[in-house]
């Protein structure tokens, strides 16, 4: 891949070849990878970063699933090139003939409960939840849920153990 963008999607087109990388850019110029993340606020590819935090996850882990959700961490950039996180936002994935379709679901998901959940991980199961893993510092693992129909309300994700957060 040529030119890899933070704010870009790729996918491995030969799972026997998983260093060959396909991104989804334009027609015009296929070696820049698109923009495929919208900037939120006063967000700008100057200034910051986007860029995956986990795997792309569809409901009930369907493979045939059209739609799903991904973590992508948001940060500032700093000289040296790298950057520091500022906080999570939860992408909506929408696939079609016609390519990506990709909206923040949640724009800053900022931490519940002092836990920066989906940090760490996503996942669905067969009972219609989104699962978000994430660690409260101490090096603990905690895990939240959301029904996946309502993913984008962050005042209906509850702990795992029932607790509204």
């Amino acid at each position: 891949m040529v030119n890899f963008s933070s704010n870009s999607y790729a996918f491995v087109p030969n799972p026997k070849e998983p260093l060959k990388l396909r991104d989804f850019g334009s027609a015009a110029k296929p070696e820049i990878p698109t923009e495929v993340v919208p900037w939120h606020g006063t967000e700008n590819i100057k200034e910051n970063y986007i860029w995956p935090n986990n795997p792309l996850v569809t409901k009930n882990n369907d493979p045939t699933s059209t739609q799903g959700y991904a973590i992508y961490s948001v940060g500032k950039r700093t000289s040296d090139g790298f950057g520091s996180s500022l906080y999570n936002t939860l992408v909506s994935i929408s696939a079609s003939d016609s390519g990506l379709t990709m909206t923040r679901a949640v724009p800053q998901l900022n931490p519940i409960g002092g836990i920066q959940y989906g940090g760490f991980a996503t996942a669905s199961h067969s009972d219609g939840n989104l699962y978000l893993f994430g660690s409260d510092g101490t090096g603990g693992l905690k895990v939240a849920r959301v029904p996946w129909e309502s993913a984008s309300q962050t005042s209906q994700v509850s702990s795992f153990n029932d607790m509204t957060v």
